[in-house]
């Protein structure tokens, strides 16, 4: 009996497949993408690096929308771009917070009119040595919104074949 119910919800969550999506929040409260102007790209396969981040064009960046992007268990790596001034409506922050356990690769730059100002270096869960200071399910990256105005925020998330929230 048990082994029957136990397969069924196994069942009916490869049915559903719950689409992975993006939340993008200042203090907890969910940003409204309308005014944002956050845009991303998906990649196939691409490295996270300088010369991949310069090889894109204004065109191949889309406006994020909403946070329904299917992009689960697919072969594509997600790059977000966030312009500082659209967050810095919601107010000024001191860091990014990403809360996800299990990234593959992850990368972040502040860049202003195709100048890189500020790099982290690649982080993730196949870093060959612990990337992360202390055991946590979030990635952090310090960055003070007052000293980037007018610039962008680059995030790079390598999680393919896998399912992402980010």
């Amino acid at each position: 009996m048990f082994k029957k119910q136990l397969l069924f919800c196994v069942l009916l969550l490869f049915i559903l497949r719950l689409e992975a999506q993006i939340d993008v929040k200042y203090n907890d409260i969910e940003v409204d993408y309308s005014i944002t102007e956050i845009k991303y790209i998906f990649k196939n396969s691409t490295p996270l690096s300088n010369s991949t981040l310069f090889s894109f064009n204004n065109n191949d960046w889309k406006n994020l929308e909403n946070n329904k992007l299917k992009i689960s268990y697919s072969n594509f790596n997600i790059w977000l771009k966030i312009p500082v001034n659209s967050i810095n409506k919601y107010g000024q922050f001191d860091y990014i917070n990403i809360q996800n356990p299990h990234i593959n690769f992850l990368k972040c730059w502040v860049i202003k009119n195709d100048n890189i100002l500020k790099e982290f270096a690649i982080t993730g869960d196949h870093i060959s040595f612990n990337s992360r200071q202390v055991h946590t399910t979030t990635f952090v990256f310090p960055l003070r919104s007052e000293e980037y105005q007018n610039c962008d925020i680059i995030i790079a998330a390598d999680k393919r074949f896998t399912k992402l929230d980010l």
